[in-house]
């Protein structure tokens, strides 16, 4: 198989990558200028830490404006600014731009196909995801005991992944480990 990292490369650097600054600004623009943060964090492949990071260089930029949802006070809602939708549509002119060319040696039947098995492709690469996720929170729990409040509850790994509980005085005598 050829070196798909290639192809990741490629895009990273020609398409603006993962979810910067152009990525936000179009995903705002298409839902009509203003979408709240929790959206727009939903959308992309980021860290919440992250997208906030962006959205305040956006703000400083005076792209955008961040303000409380009327709705959902808990919420904040991102606006394109005039100079943010300016900006917004010349990014979103420049991806179409890119993409055709990017594609342009594939036949629109192509093009269709190969969409559908990048779908199949990123829908079996989440499960994979999704998996390493379980497996890892597994071994983060496993690797320290659970007390419950007050019941001197101790939770032992026990072999294919069963779990062991001793309650009481029990536990007290043996908190050294799992028996």
């Amino acid at each position: 198989m050829r070196d798909l990292g290639y192809f990741g490369h490629f895009l990273h650097l020609h398409a603006g990558g993962r979810s910067g600054k152009q990525r936000m600004l179009e995903r705002i623009l298409r839902e009509g200028g203003t979408i709240s943060q929790r959206e727009l964090q939903d959308t992309v492949p980021i860290s919440s830490a992250a997208v906030s990071e962006v959205l305040a260089k956006l703000e400083f930029e005076g792209l955008i404006t961040r303000t409380r949802s009327e709705s959902d006070k808990r919420q904040l809602d991102v606006t394109l600014t005039e100079n943010g939708q300016a900006e917004a549509k010349v990014c979103a002119e420049k991806h179409a731009k890119f993409e055709a060319e990017a594609l342009s040696v594939l036949t629109e039947d192509e093009k269709g196909q190969l969409l559908g098995m990048l779908d199949r492709l990123m829908e079996h690469w989440q499960d994979i995801e999704e998996k390493d996720r379980a497996v890892e929170s597994r071994r983060a729990i496993l690797a320290s005991p659970v007390r419950a409040q007050g019941d001197h509850l101790d939770a032992c790994w026990v072999a294919e992944g069963v779990w062991q509980a001793r309650l009481g005085d029990a536990v007290s005598r043996h908190r050294g480990g799992c028996a």
